[in-house]
Parts: structure tokens; C-alpha cells; sequence
């Protein structure tokens, strides 16, 4: 068994492969999701992908994708742990170990700016090998908050109908170029933040087999909100990046997407402090801790490490800044991949 870097030659194999993980689709849908997540991404050159090789056979699989993001304004990558798989033929050999040592190695190696590597969906069945591989738990919660669309409704109208003239409305076009523009002036310098680029904003929407919903808040020609969802059921919506002046402005975002969607449920995830207080300034519930304890619902914390192989405490520092802080990110659903 030999674990080499992907390459073109193991794009078929690698298709044949990913049916175990993939199984609801078919080959070539297989393919397209594939070329987008790892070959199309604007923000990586060459994918980070390792393999598991026998005899001309692809036995095991472990990506990262790549984004860029900036901290004090100056560049920095960030990998997310994506798709892994092993055949079962080849199951209990170690290999989801050494792919990803194989792949950090690779990421270390080349990678030429400030870097580490961020897991906010781990899962209870993965957590304890990425914390053996050298990952350490984060203050990320993976909770999240719920706009019911009645109370919407009825907070909206507490807070004031009013919008000094703030038009609020659903569209199936997004609007990249404006999108990018206010992400990069809202950008906090002292946070590690993601760079939400055009060409990002294109490729990340543009996901096989998924639709999005955007709304738009303007103020005459400046854009004062967004939000933009996906569908999570039939009664539910998920929001994968959203960005409002005000709360009352998020509220009515949030109330005009679960209109248009005909959902009942808004979700937001929560990732920091800051952000939660507007969530639930805008009349969403975040969920209890109490509750989740009672429920005995577990919420795994995001895992980060250092790209260095074998780190030391100083690798867990980028411009001076600590990665496993949660107040040092700023963060949306859009970068979980």
C-alpha cells in the first residue's frame, strides 16, 4: 500500500471510490461534484488530496479544501478536513491515519504563507482520531439559533416597521461583485477572517445539485444586508452567510426568506459571541445549554491544528494571534465544507 499526492491519473479510480461515500449519486454526477470541490476551487492552485495506492487501485481518499483569509490584513490559508473515505476491503489498516499525516506533510511543505487547519464538522466518530493526529478542541460550540417564522413576525413588528427606507427583497441572482466589496469593508482586522473574493463567491454558489436562496437589503443603491439559504427539509432553511447594519435589518431578511421559501424555521449556526447577539437581537432562540444536557444532545467543538507535522507552541500562533481562540475568528456556515 503506498499513500502518493493526487494526481490526474487517479481521477477514475478516485470516481470509482467515492461511490462508497457518494452512493447517492451517479458517476458523473460523481465527477462534477468532484471537479468542483477540488479542481475548480479558485483559491487552491493544485488540490490537496492524498491516496492510498495498491496495485493501480485507489483503496483509501483525504482532501482538504483550501481558503484564503486574512488576519492584520496580511494573507493567511486555511484547510478544512472535506471528504475522506476507505474501501471497506481495506478497512482496520490505519489508513484514515496515514492519509492524513501524508496530506499535512503536503500541506506544510507547500504552502509558502501563514497557515493551519480548521474542522468545524467533525463528528463524534472522527473526533478522537484528528485529536490523536494532533488537533486541539476550540471554544466553537457547534450550536445553533432558530427564527420561528411567527415570532419573526411578531418581533419584527415590536422592534418597528420602519426601515428608513431600507427595500428588502428575494432573488435568484447573486450579486458577487457587490457581495465581495462590502464583505472586504466590513473585514475586522484583528480577527482571522475569511476572504469572501468574487471568484469565491462564484465558485462556492455554484455547488452541483444545490440551490440557494438570496435576499438583499438595499438603502437606495448601497447594500445594507444579506442573507443567503439553503433548504434543510421541507419546514427548515439553513443560513450559510448572512451580514445586516442593524438587527431589525437581519429580521426582516430572515423574515423574507422563510416567506419566500414557505419555512416555518430559520437556522443560523452560532460561531461567535458578537455575531449571536445580533442573531438574537433579530428575534432568533438560541438553543439552551441547559436543554442540550437535558436532551443529552452532544455538540462537539471545532478542532484546529498547526500545518506543522510536529508542532510546537509557538505553531499555534499566526501574527501573534492564538488559532484556538473562537473571539480570534470570524466565521459562517459557508466556510463548513
Amino acid at each position: 500500500m503506498e499513500i502518493v499526492k493526487y494526481s490526474d491519473q487517479w481521477f477514475q479510480p478516485t470516481i470509482d471510490l467515492l461511490e462508497h461515500l457518494w452512493h447517492h449519486l451517479s458517476p458523473s454526477q460523481r465527477a462534477v461534484k468532484f471537479m468542483w470541490r477540488y479542481l475548480q476551487n479558485p483559491h487552491t492552485a493544485n488540490p490537496f488530496i492524498a491516496v492510498a495506492v495498491e496495485n493501480g487501485q485507489v483503496a483509501g481518499f483525504r482532501a482538504f479544501v483550501g481558503q484564503r483569509f486574512v488576519l492584520n490584513h496580511q494573507p493567511l490559508m486555511v484547510f478544512s478536513p472535506a471528504d475522506a473515505v476507505v474501501n471497506p476491503a481495506f478497512r482496520r489498516l490505519g489508513l484514515f491515519s496515514k492519509l492524513n499525516r501524508a496530506l499535512i506533510a503536503d500541506v506544510e511543505r507547500d504552502t509558502s504563507i501563514p497557515a493551519c487547519i480548521l474542522n468545524l464538522s467533525s463528528n463524534n466518530l472522527s473526533t478522537p482520531g484528528y485529536l490523536k493526529l494532533g488537533w486541539q478542541s476550540t471554544a466553537f460550540p457547534k450550536r445553533y439559533a432558530y427564527g420561528l417564522s411567527p415570532l419573526l413576525k411578531v418581533f419584527g413588528r415590536w422592534q418597528g416597521s420602519d426601515l428608513s427606507g431600507t427595500e428588502v427583497g428575494v432573488s435568484d441572482e447573486l450579486h458577487s461583485g457587490a457581495l465581495s466589496l462590502v464583505w472586504q469593508q466590513r473585514v475586522d482586522a484583528g480577527c482571522i477572517t475569511p476572504l469572501h473574493d468574487e471568484l469565491w463567491y462564484r465558485w462556492r454558489y455554484s455547488e452541483p445539485g444545490k440551490s440557494f436562496l438570496y435576499v438583499y437589503a438595499r438603502v437606495g443603491d448601497r447594500l445594507s444586508g444579506w442573507l443567503i439559504a439553503e433548504r434543510a427539509g421541507r419546514n427548515q432553511i439553513v443560513v450559510l452567510e448572512h451580514s445586516a447594519d442593524s438587527p431589525v435589518v437581519l429580521n426582516h431578511l430572515a423574515q423574507a426568506a422563510a416567506r419566500h421559501a414557505g419555512a416555518w424555521v430559520v437556522r443560523f449556526r452560532l460561531f461567535a459571541d458578537s455575531a449571536s447577539q445580533q442573531i438574537v437581537k433579530a428575534g432568533c432562540l438560541a438553543e439552551p445549554s441547559l436543554l442540550l444536557r437535558l436532551r443529552q444532545s452532544r455538540r462537539l467543538p471545532a478542532l484546529v491544528r498547526p500545518v506543522a507535522s510536529d508542532p510546537v507552541p509557538a505553531d499555534w500562533l499566526i501574527h501573534d494571534t492564538d488559532i484556538r481562540k473562537a473571539s480570534h475568528w470570524t466565521l459562517s456556515q459557508s466556510e463548513v465544507h
